[in-house]
Parts: structure tokens; sequence; C-alpha cells
């Protein structure tokens, strides 16, 4: 580029917070930096997460990529039920602003919104031509409609990266579609480009809003430096690693343990645990009592990312659960997530669950890193397991195409065409 182009990027997930929305708001900040871009990352202060990694480190990192953050207060905090963390735990506050609480997620009060006043108010002085573009990384979609006013006030475009989809999500209650659904057409409108992660997904997004001509695909993946100098976590046994979260019904441990389950009437050679890290302990814990696996699995809890991709490296199979329904309609196929690509890139076997005609199965079949089943196979789950301790191990091709300093280029001649 002949001249650095100056980007407001609205990222409510950023280092240092522990989650896997991090990631990817992480590798656009930091490669659009190397590729000459200004950067400003408007985002909280991460004295406001609950967990967060290590921050002094993150800053470091941060400061090394070129990029400079604009940190943000967060009101109405006792809203969060997710990252953000409260100036209390118990005690008569939290029992009083229970109640509210309470009522404000019967009514789908978005809990981030404290955020986006705090996160206009830190940009209040900017002036035009301060600016040439505004992206915004959803969720929380809050985000889309403070991009929306900051361009209109600095007169720049705006662009949108649904790392998931809003109004049309599969995990979210239907009773949030008809309030945001305007809202969110409008915006698509507006908008000078959106980026999402697949293509079912931005079929689904063309038909909501007949704008498809605006719509990039631009996946999740991973950023090769991010496993440097990770050291394989020292299993005596074949291990078997889930690292993330599971969202009932959907995304269940349930074929997981019923195919662990397969897996001890099988009798492999080898001894072999299930590890599990994250944060929805109690479901896994139920599954496998259910299945009469608990001997088998292990239970992390929520520990350091750094760890998480040290686990990963040692394993002999990483799994990842899409959804455990055999039919899905097209939001459901869209949804391929982040954690599918640390595995990918450290080079370890996946066995992802996820229906039939899910975009997934383009990623997995491009990179040969592994299969996908459906979660009614239980049986061909175990065999894959039981394959990889005899040694069949799936060759990796071509995990190169989803580096971020790949993927990167996508972006900058996506925000270069908004401008």
């Amino acid at each position: 580029m002949s001249e650095r182009k100056k980007l407001l990027f609205l990222a409510f997930s950023f280092p240092p917070l522990q989650a896997v929305s991090s990631v990817r708001a992480a590798n656009v900040a930091k490669h659009l930096g190397m590729l000459g871009w200004d950067v400003a990352v408007v985002t909280p202060d991460p004295r406001l997460w609950q967990s967060p990694d290590d921050m002094e480190q993150a800053d470091e990192e941060i400061r090394s990529w070129g990029v400079r953050t604009i940190h943000t207060g967060h009101r109405w905090r006792w809203l969060s039920s997710g990252h953000v963390k409260r100036s209390y735990r118990r005690g008569v506050r939290w029992f009083m602003e229970g109640v509210p609480r309470w009522i404000s997620k019967k009514l789908h009060v978005d809990e981030m919104i404290g955020w986006y006043g705090e996160a206009e108010r830190a940009c209040a002085k900017l002036q035009p031509g301060d600016i040439d573009i505004i992206l915004a990384t959803g969720s929380p979609f809050g985000s889309f409609r403070v991009a929306q006013r900051l361009g209109r006030r600095l007169q720049c475009p705006f662009v949108l990266d649904y790392r998931d989809l809003w109004t049309d999500n599969p995990h979210v209650s239907r009773a949030r579609r008809g309030h945001c659904r305007r809202i969110e057409r409008q915006l698509l409108e507006e908008c000078a480009a959106v980026s999402v992660v697949s293509p079912s997904m931005k079929q689904c997004l063309g038909e909501m809003s007949g704008l498809g001509g605006k719509i990039h695909v631009i996946p999740n993946g991973f950023d090769p430096a991010d496993f440097e100098n990770v050291k394989a976590a020292g299993f005596d046994h074949f291990a078997i690693v889930y690292a993330g979260q599971f969202l009932p019904p959907k995304r269940s441990a349930r074929p997981l343990m019923q195919a662990l389950r397969r897996l001890t009437e099988l009798g492999p050679a080898r001894p072999w645990r299930f590890h599990y890290y994250g944060t929805t302990e109690s479901h896994v814990r139920e599954a496998a009592a259910a299945c009469g696996v608990e001997d088998h699995v292990v239970l992390h809890g929520k520990v350091p990312r750094r760890q998480c991709l040290a686990a990963i490296r040692g394993a002999g199979a990483a799994t990842v659960v899409v959804s455990v329904f055999d039919s899905g309609d097209l939001a459901d196929r869209g949804i391929v997530t982040g954690k599918i690509f640390e595995p990918i890139g450290l080079g370890t076997p996946t066995l992802v669950v996820a229906p039939p005609g899910s975009d997934v199965h383009e990623v997995v079949e491009a990179t040969g890193n592994g299969a996908v089943f459906g979660g009614s196979q239980v049986d061909e789950i175990a065999a894959f397991f039981a394959d990889l301790m005899r040694g069949m191990v799936p060759e990796s091709r071509h995990p190169e195409i989803y580096s971020w300093p790949n993927l990167i280029q996508r972006f900058d001649q996506m925000l270069q065409q908004a401008m």
C-alpha cells in the first residue's frame, strides 16, 4: 500500500480475553498491521475480564504487532453472564440485582448493552479524516450499530464481520429474531461490505437481505506463530482432547461419550483417556456417567490457551462438536467454529461431529486432517479412534490455505474495495 490506511476496529473480544472469538479478532488486527494498515482496536479494558490470559504478555504482543488499543469501560456489568466480571459475587447487591437480571434475560435484553455507549465515548475525540474505514466483528452484534453511528459521524464506510449468524443463529432463541431482523437488514444495506466464515453463512445472509454481492467468505484459520515453542503435553496414554464449550442440545457431549462406551467394548490394545478443557464440566460429567465411561474421562476445567494448545499437540486425536443433529438447515450447516483450526495447524488428527452437508466437511477434506461424522454415527466415531490407536493416521495435505498470513490477503482486498 502506498500509504498507511487507518482502520478503526470494534472488537469486544480481544486479547487478553481467553475466548475463541478473540483469536479471529487478534489475527485480523495483527496481520492487517503487518500489511501496513494503521489499526486501532476499540475493546474493553483488560481489567474487566473475569479470567484473562497474561495481561502483560498480551499487551507486549499487541504492541509488537504495531496495533494500538483504545480501551473502554463497561456499564451495567450486572447484566453480564459471560466474560465480563462484576464488582461483586454474592451478598445483598447480588441478590437485589438478580431480579432485574432475570427479567432482562426473559425480555432478551442484550447483556452487552452497557458496552456500546462506552465504545462510542472512547472514540469521541475522533474527527472526520482521522479514520478511513471502520470494521466491527460480532457478536456482540450491537457493535454493528456502533460502527454505523461512528461511520456516519466520521464520514467513512463501515464493514461488518460475522463470526456467527445474528438473527438466524441456530443457537439463539427465535424470540429475538423479530426484534432485531429489521435492524440487521438496515445495517446490511448501509454497510460497505460484509465478511462471513462459510459459504452457507453467505447464502443465508444473502437470502435474508438480497445483498449477496457485498458478502465475502473469509473463514477462520490459524496463525503458525501461535504454535511456536508450544511443547506437546506429556500424556502416557492415547489422549482424546476436547477444548471448548458444549451448548446442548445441539452441541452435546453425548455422542462422544457413547462412542467412548463403544470403544471400551472394542478393547483397543493401547490405554486411552478423554480429556476435557472448558467450563461445561457438569455436562461432560453427566454424559460420561450416563454412558458409564467416567473412569476414562479427565476434567481439567478452564485453563490458559497455551495449555490447551499443548494438550492438542500431544493428543492422539482432537474432537470438535458443531451439532449432534443428523439434519440441519442452512444456518446449522454454515457453522465452522474457529476451534477446528487449532488441531489443523498443530497437525493433530481431528474428529468433527456435524450434520451431513456441513461446510466443515470442505475444510476437513481440503486439509486431510481427520474425519466428519453425524451425531448418530457412534460406531464410526469409535472405529476412527481405534484406527488412530493402530497407527492409521490421516495424511495432512494443505493446512496452509487456512493460515492467517494467507487469509489476511482477502481481508485487505475487501477493505480496500469497500473504501
